[in-house]
């Protein structure tokens, strides 16, 4: 799929408000810019994911592409421009049984999402934890694999991770990818990386 398809819903009523309000026109340009960087590193961890193995190659065929994809872009994109905007996190969930999305902006640099995690939450794994064990997504939706889609923005800087977390019991446990960058050292530690 093309960059330009996803955007395409985005570029005219953007265009529309840049030419009613000046203003508006370099932050809809960075805005812009942002959201043409961001999917290129989607993409570019959706291929390090598929390469691992023929089960996380499977999975992000079936779960990580095509509209699942453009779902993921559309809630990036949406929190992105919040966080644009008051500098702070956004998050969104998307449940598609069995997988629950996990769409995260943070207004910070990658060296520094693990203590970001840590602080607010506890951890990176403790927050999946809790959304695995109490979201309605995965309490009543019936959900078995949260995929954690991170992206941050610090500056003029961005990057992006991707998390899959499954349960034990889960038939996708095989599939699961922890991303070490957003672990605390201490979460390092437990889980022996």
């Amino acid at each position: 799929m093309y960059i330009s398809t996803i955007l395409q819903p985005y570029l005219k009523p953007l265009r529309a408000l840049e030419l009613s309000n000046p203003i508006f026109s370099q932050t809809y340009n960075y805005f812009f810019m942002e959201t043409y960087f961001f999917l290129p590193q989607l993409q570019e961890q959706f291929n390090k994911v598929s390469a691992q193995s023929a089960a996380h190659a499977r999975f992000v065929q079936n779960y990580l592409s095509g509209n699942a994809l453009s779902k993921v872009a559309d809630a990036l994109d949406w929190k992105l421009s919040q966080t644009m905007i008051d500098e702070q996190e956004h998050s969104c969930f998307l449940s598609e049984p069995p997988v629950c999305y996990d769409v995260c902006v943070l207004p910070v640099w990658m060296h520094r999402a693990a203590e970001w995690f840590q602080d607010k939450y506890g951890g990176y794994m403790l927050l999946c934890s809790r959304i695995i064990k109490e979201h309605p997504a995965f309490t009543s939706d019936g959900c078995k694999v949260l995929v954690t889609v991170v992206y941050g923005l610090a500056g003029t800087h961005s990057w992006t991770t991707i998390g899959i977390i499954s349960p034990q019991n889960s038939p996708y446990n095989n599939s699961s990818v922890i991303p070490k960058d957003l672990l605390s050292a201490q979460e390092r530690r437990l889980l022996g990386i």
